[in-house]
């Protein structure tokens, strides 16, 4: 139902023209599926659509588009006005500001409306036949006189409903539907509400007015805390001293509130292969919706290095990345209705050269002044082929640095200082190897006083 809600209308009409035009056909079974989906939570049976009813409903969401505002009973002077819409209009729930299967939570919710009669009209256990159309800003809900043979009705229809309900949809005001026939006396009922075997405030518990799909509705507003619908809850609610045929009743319902998350962030690994990043992981845990799929974010010093999104079924992927020198920050994002959660980065190493684990050690041999040049040599040990070497000149505050390249076995070069390093005492010398990387780091520091 969270995807039904995505589908746009595909309305093909213009207010302009008063062109009804169409609703396209995946917009219709979507809101079928949102329908269905929550009368299925209640415990009814689902409904089916009839085309024609499905075309007077959006001759009606197109007048209601047209004027900006909802009316059961239209008159000729209302814009884009048609015997049809009219109508339609008349035998239907409508809605301004969403449209298809996002407009059916906003009927079962029906805040505002104080005789809940939108919720108690798709919830109606005699409900067959329904019509529906969208215009991606209004839906109307054709629920009156569809038509078919009802099965029968359950005793109670109440909102929240019986067993696992996500918090989302557990709206502020609950209401408990009695369908039975014979004389219902609301007059003297209670509420009473537990959450986790601890109660809870009940407000405004009143009788609603009859003539609204369901039979005698006793509707109230719980008092529920963030923290208690910040995790998995155990609830119920009872309705007492209701008086059904001179007896006294009391009916419950008890429902496990769950909350609608970002799925948990993923276990995953990553690692540098030649010029490549290899990441694998594992399953994240859903916690209310389903993983859509996976996002692979990799991060260095210079900004995105790759954004690769892949399927929710896959498990690893190797992503081009030729950049020996950095080390990346990779996350692995999982993707669903409910967004994504925060996710560690893991840092990946450039990878090793072959050998390095075999040290790059460095000795020099020589160091002098000699005029305006500081001479070096040193003799280097294999695997340091194709280094460089930094030699850092101090002088006070004064710093002059400098990188060479080397090869292995001896080197020699020279770097030119000017007049006033020479002057200056003490003054230092530097040599290291240069970065990071394949080979451990080796030093060597000299004086000049």
């Amino acid at each position: 139902m969270v995807d039904a809600t995505q589908v746009p209308a595909g309305w093909t009409g213009s207010t302009t023209s008063c062109a009804v035009g169409t609703e396209s056909s995946g917009s219709i079974g979507a809101t079928l599926l949102a329908v269905n989906t929550l009368r299925d939570f209640a415990g009814l049976p689902p409904v089916g659509f009839d085309a024609e009813l499905n075309r007077k409903a959006l001759s009606a969401a197109v007048m209601m588009r047209a004027a900006g505002a909802l009316s059961h009973s239209p008159g000729p002077d209302w814009p884009c006005y048609t015997a049809d819409g009219d109508e339609g209009a008349g035998r239907s729930n409508l809605y301004l500001g969403q449209s298809g299967a996002g407009a059916m939570v906003g009927y079962v919710d029906d805040g505002g409306v104080d005789s809940l009669g939108h919720r108690r009209w798709l919830l109606d256990p005699r409900g067959v036949t329904f019509g529906t159309g969208s215009t991606g800003s209004t839906n109307a809900l054709l629920v009156i006189g569809g038509g078919g043979t009802p099965a029968a009705p359950p005793q109670l229809v109440s909102w929240p409903p019986a067993g696992f309900v996500p918090w989302p949809l557990v709206f502020d005001t609950w209401s408990m539907a009695i369908t039975q026939a014979g004389a219902v006396d609301t007059s003297g009922a209670t509420v009473s509400v537990t959450v986790d075997g601890q109660s809870r405030a009940t407000s405004n518990v009143r009788t609603l007015a009859d003539g609204f799909g369901t039979g005698r509705t006793v509707a109230w507003e719980s008092a529920l805390t963030d923290a208690d619908r910040a995790g998995v809850r155990q609830v119920t609610a009872t309705l007492s001293n209701v008086v059904i045929g001179g007896v006294p009743r009391s009916f419950t319902v008890a429902f496990e509130g769950f909350p609608v998350l970002p799925p948990a962030a993923p276990v995953f690994t990553a690692q540098r292969t030649g010029d490549a990043v290899r990441v694998s992981w594992q399953a994240a845990a859903e916690r209310g919706v389903p993983v859509t799929g996976y996002r692979i974010l990799g991060e260095d010093s210079g900004g995105i290095a790759f954004d690769q999104t892949v399927g929710g079924d896959v498990r690893q992927t190797n992503i081009p990345y030729v950049r020996p020198d950095r080390v990346v920050n990779v996350r692995v994002i999982p993707l669903s209705r409910a967004g994504s959660p925060e996710v560690a980065a893991l840092a990946v190493s450039p990878p090793r050269a072959a050998g390095s684990r075999i040290p790059a050690r460095l000795r020099v041999t020589q160091i002098r002044l000699r005029g305006r040049q500081l001479l070096v040599r040193a003799r280097l040990a294999r695997r340091a082929s194709g280094k460089r070497l930094r030699v850092m000149v101090r002088a006070g505050r004064r710093t002059r640095s400098v990188t060479r390249t080397i090869r292995e076995g001896r080197a020699g070069f020279s770097i030119r200082l000017a007049p006033l390093y020479l002057r200056h005492r003490p003054l230092r010398v530097t040599i290291r190897f240069a970065g990071s990387g394949a080979v451990r780091p080796a030093s060597a520091r000299f004086t000049f006083r």
